[in-house]
């Protein structure tokens, strides 16, 4: 029993604090570092915990014990996302996929296609780093200061010509995503490819947001003239899944 109530103690610590390293949670709990180290591991074998994004050192919680309360058991994702992504489908005729941030990539975990014979080719598990995709983007906006600067550190050693990035253009870029919700990929990652994209907040504004909602867009399909329409119907989706999750947003 002792085990489990560690387990528990463990969870409620890092909720509270999040994100939260071996050696803060062994201080605050008052329990061994190898004691902490094993919990921690199994926690993440089970889904309660995972490793933060940004610092693989700390920890955070994933969605499990959200939707687990909120939904009750059984519940998945898709439960959540698969009306209004095919709502956002039919209106837009474009492929619109959620994504799932991981290690500094965003990867494609669901997905509807487009009916036109050009289309952008996303199979799922398709992975891009963050701020080279739009709901990538528009999830890093949700990321404290320091964390995002940690991710740009990391990032400036691995540029390569063809992905040079400016770092005071990207902060620049998402400061106006944070304001108004969205993102916008110009053939950011592949020249043929563009997209508009915003984050799914699922567990609530306190942590970076985990997942993403975008409409992938051939680039020369990708008018200005269609932006405004499927920005509108992109943070419309947004609304209804954030709604149905119980989560309060303001846009």
């Amino acid at each position: 029993m002792q085990v489990i109530a560690n387990a528990i103690r463990i969870v409620e610590c890092v909720m509270r604090n999040q994100p939260l390293g071996v050696t803060e949670i062994s201080k605050m709990l008052g329990l061994p570092k190898t004691t902490v180290h094993r919990m921690l591991q199994s926690l993440e074998e089970n889904e309660w915990l995972a490793r933060q994004a940004q610092d693989p050192r700390k920890w955070v919680p994933t969605p499990r014990l959200w939707l687990l309360a909120n939904r009750g058991p059984g519940f998945n994702l898709t439960d959540l996302t698969s009306s209004p992504m095919a709502r956002l489908n039919r209106a837009t005729d474009e492929n619109v996929h959620v994504t799932q941030a991981e290690e500094g990539n965003i990867i494609v975990i669901d997905k509807l296609e487009s009916t036109q014979p050009i289309r952008v080719y996303d199979p799922l598990g398709t992975k891009v780093p963050m701020h080279m995709s739009s709901s990538g983007k528009a999830m890093l906006s949700t990321w404290r200061e320091e964390d995002l600067a940690a991710y740009l550190d990391r990032l400036e050693p691995q540029e390569n010509q063809s992905h040079t990035v400016e770092r005071s253009e990207l902060l620049e870029e998402i400061y106006e995503i944070q304001q108004r919700g969205y993102a916008l990929n110009r053939g950011n990652w592949r020249p043929e490819i563009s997209g508009i994209g915003t984050s799914l907040p699922l567990a609530g504004l306190e942590v970076p947001a985990p997942y993403g909602l975008a409409i992938s867009v051939p680039t020369h399909r990708m008018r200005e003239s269609v932006i405004p329409q499927f920005v509108e119907l992109l943070l419309q989706a947004r609304q209804e899944i954030l709604k149905a999750a119980g989560v309060a947003i303001k846009y």
